[in-house]
């Protein structure tokens, strides 16, 4: 169960979904979407997720560690999207 949600949780996070919505690319690309239904939703997705994965990925700090915030009060008044997991 996660306990923590740093900056690695969610690398691993993105690049499950970059992996997911890629098996899924097809029947997405299937779906027609508003405004313009022109058969690429699912690549639309995958395109969008993975740059997002990428950056996340070059957004790390030397040495492969992660940053963590000094207090949980940095963000006051901010619940924890996840139930049971804590402010790294």
């Amino acid at each position: 169960m996660l306990r923590v949600l740093d900056a690695s949780a969610i690398r691993r996070w993105a690049d499950a979904s970059v992996d997911l919505l890629d098996a899924h690319r097809a029947e997405l690309d299937r779906t027609n979407v508003f405004p313009v239904a022109d058969g690429d939703t699912g690549t639309n997705l995958v395109l969008t997720l993975r740059a997002a994965a990428e950056e996340l990925a070059r957004r790390r700090p030397p040495g492969g560690r992660t940053r963590r915030p000094r207090s949980p009060r940095r963000w006051p008044g901010v619940p924890c999207a996840v139930p049971g997991a804590t402010p790294a």
